[in-house]
């Protein structure tokens, strides 16, 4: 679905002149689990987008049309019906927030649509409530700050079951074209490094497995590292993970409950990988760069359990190929995608294998998408 589609389709319906804007997904090159942990992140914005054509309707309804979805609802004004649309309930829990933040809603008539693969680990989420709320807030003046925007997609989030922390809405907010940002989610506060990648590209492989975080152990991952900190601070008065140091953690090994021990071993041994990543992009070293990913992969599968059969399986495929220098899964896991660092002449030869290997293996091929980085949200 592309701009003009969107823009065509408003005005077929809707007699106003709309404003138009623009909201990216987003990769995380290396960081997995650890915002809602306090750590270290690395996501970057990248060309796939969702499109909104928006403007005031003078009604006491807001109107939003999804165009993929083939689907039209109307909110009250009042916001006093929840809709039963599961994208609806995005945009309702957007106005709910802004509305409780004291802001003076008006109504609005919203079409959007975009090319950003659902279900594939992208946050396409964080774009349509960031997205929507950044039209908000630029066509009426608010002037609530980026920061403040991705707080407000992290609370509705929240509100529809996920307890994520804040690099999703961080990253489409915050992206830099040719930059990843390195985020610190404990103060809220980010570093650019340069994506120089030559003759490499970053490829997703969509395993086609649709992952649900909201009934999935997405938020028993959350519960498992936070019971592991009351406990720590109890003990030594630590606040945060990021504070702590894997030293530490042993030394209390044998007062932890075994799984949990696993789970925040693998966030303090990400969180470096994190800091390790941004030298190395910072000194050129993609093959370090490459190296790191394929460490990160393996602790999402065997240390955090979030992996599954599919993606472990699109990882082991490329490890050995020559060409690629790092993949793992990225996003909440279950399902989604996996991001490889694969040279551009060998992306033809390795989507052929894996085309074939999977569905010999799964009975369907992986969907390839090939991303480069992109600005933030913005209007058009």
């Amino acid at each position: 679905m592309t701009l003009s589609e969107v823009l065509i389709a408003f005005k077929s319906t809707h007699e106003t002149e709309p404003i138009l804007f623009r909201a990216p997904a987003r990769i995380n090159l290396i960081g997995e689990h650890t915002d809602y942990n306090d750590g270290f992140v690395m996501p970057a914005a990248v060309d796939r987008e969702l499109f909104f054509a928006i403007a005031p309707n003078r009604k006491d309804i807001y109107e939003l049309t999804a165009l993929e979805m083939k689907a039209s609802v109307s909110i009250n004004a009042g916001l006093n019906q929840v809709p039963g649309q599961g994208w609806a309930k995005y945009f309702y829990a957007v106005l709910e927030v802004l509305h409780e933040k004291g802001l003076p809603l008006k109504t609005v008539a919203c079409v959007f649509g975009g090319n950003i693969p659902i279900g594939s680990g992208m946050s396409s989420s964080a774009a349509l409530t960031c997205g929507f709320a950044f039209a908000l807030n630029d066509l009426f003046d608010w002037k609530l700050s980026r920061l403040e925007l991705a707080k407000v997609g992290q609370a509705v989030e929240h509100r529809v079951g996920i307890k994520c922390g804040l690099m999703d809405q961080y990253a489409v907010l915050f992206g830099k074209k040719e930059q990843v940002v390195k985020l610190d989610c404990q103060q809220h506060t980010h570093e650019y490094a340069p994506l120089k990648l030559g003759d490499y590209r970053l490829v997703l492989f969509n395993s086609m497995v649709q992952h649900s975080l909201a009934d999935s152990a997405y938020n028993d991952r959350r519960k498992s590292c936070e019971s592991v900190l009351d406990f720590l601070n109890k003990k030594t008065g630590i606040t945060s993970l990021k504070d702590l140091t894997i030293e530490k953690l042993v030394a209390f090994k044998s007062e932890i409950d075994s799984v949990a021990y696993q789970r925040v071993r693998y966030v303090l041994e990400e969180n470096q990988r994190v800091l390790a990543a941004q030298k190395a992009l910072m000194t050129g070293e993609l093959m370090t760069l490459g190296q790191l990913m394929y460490a990160s992969h393996e602790g999402l599968s065997n240390e955090y359990e979030v992996s599954c059969e599919e993606l472990d399986f699109l990882v082991d495929q490329v490890r050995d190929e020559a060409g690629v220098l790092g993949a793992r899964m990225m996003g909440g896991g279950f399902g989604g995608c996996t991001l490889n660092l694969i040279h551009a002449d060998a992306i033809e030869r390795i989507q052929k294998k894996l085309n074939r290997k999977y569905d010999e293996k799964f009975g369907k091929k992986p969907e390839m998408t090939e991303v480069v980085t992109a600005d933030g949200i913005s209007r058009v």
